[in-house]
C-alpha cells in the first residue's frame, strides 16, 4: 500500500500533528475560567502527578529497555528511526493525555 520513498507516510504524519496541534490551540483559546477565587492546582493534584510522572517514566524506560533487549535476541542490529521516532511520539502523547487525567480535580 505504502511504497519506500512515496511521501504518503510523511504527509499523513504532518496532517496527524497539525491536527493535534489545531486542537491544541482550539482548545486554549476557547478555556474560560470556572471559578476565579479558586487555584487551579494544590499540593495534592502536584502529587498525583509526580507520582504518575515517576510511574510513566519508570514503565516507559523498562519497555525501551526490553525492546532493545528482545533486539539484540532476535540478531538486529540496528533498528529504523522513523521506530524510535513513533515510541516517542506515543509515549509524549501517553503522557499528556495521562497527566490531564490525573490532574482533574
Amino acid at each position: 500500500m505504502f511504497n519506500e520513498g512515496s511521501g504518503v507516510l510523511s504527509s499523513l504524519l504532518g496532517g496527524v500533528i497539525g491536527a493535534f496541534i489545531g486542537l491544541g490551540i482550539a482548545k486554549l483559546l476557547s478555556k474560560k475560567p470556572e471559578h476565579p477565587n479558586l487555584p487551579q492546582r494544590d499540593e495534592r493534584i502536584d502529587a498525583r502527578i509526580n507520582k504518575f510522572t515517576n510511574y510513566f517514566l519508570t514503565i516507559g524506560v523498562g519497555v525501551f529497555l526490553l525492546n532493545g533487549v528482545i533486539l539484540e535476541y532476535i540478531g538486529d542490529d540496528t533498528i529504523r528511526l522513523v521506530f524510535l521516532f513513533q515510541f516517542l511520539l506515543v509515549g509524549i502523547f501517553s503522557y499528556l493525555i495521562g497527566v490531564d487525567v490525573v490532574g482533574k480535580r
